[in-house]
């Protein structure tokens, strides 16, 4: 799913509830053995749902989002990669917004979350 092109708002909610159940099937199965890599997954699935809610039920009210449907989750192998990759597609996903310039403050709070996850896991050792 990280790879398809965006066509709509449901597309950027679909990827984002995915992140959240793929950070917490990872957080779980903890192959690693890395207390960064659990702490980073924990944060991130818990901390996602409010913002991905947020920007959902907002874009809903507007007529942006009609419909969701989530791709099956599964763990996330390299986990630097794969929130480097949810960045990048995130971003893609900006160009929607100039039409709606009152998604862009959920959509940089994600963004946010993204790099806090993303420094935790390339900066925090244990």
């Amino acid at each position: 799913m990280l790879d398809e092109k965006p066509k709509d708002l449901a597309g950027l909610v679909a990827i984002l509830f995915k992140a959240q159940t793929d950070s917490h099937i990872t957080h779980l199965l903890q192959r690693k053995k890395l207390l960064c890599e659990h702490n980073a997954m924990n944060d991130f699935y818990s901390d996602i749902e409010d913002l991905v809610d947020s920007f959902a039920e907002t874009a809903m009210s507007h007529g942006l989002i009609t419909d969701i449907t989530v791709p099956g989750s599964s763990e996330i192998i390299d986990t630097v990669k794969y929130f480097e990759e949810l960045y990048s597609k995130v971003e893609s996903y900006r160009k929607m917004l100039s039409s709606h310039p009152f998604l862009i403050s959920k959509l940089d709070d994600i963004q946010e979350l993204i790099s806090q996850t993303l420094y935790r896991l390339k900066f925090i050792q244990s």
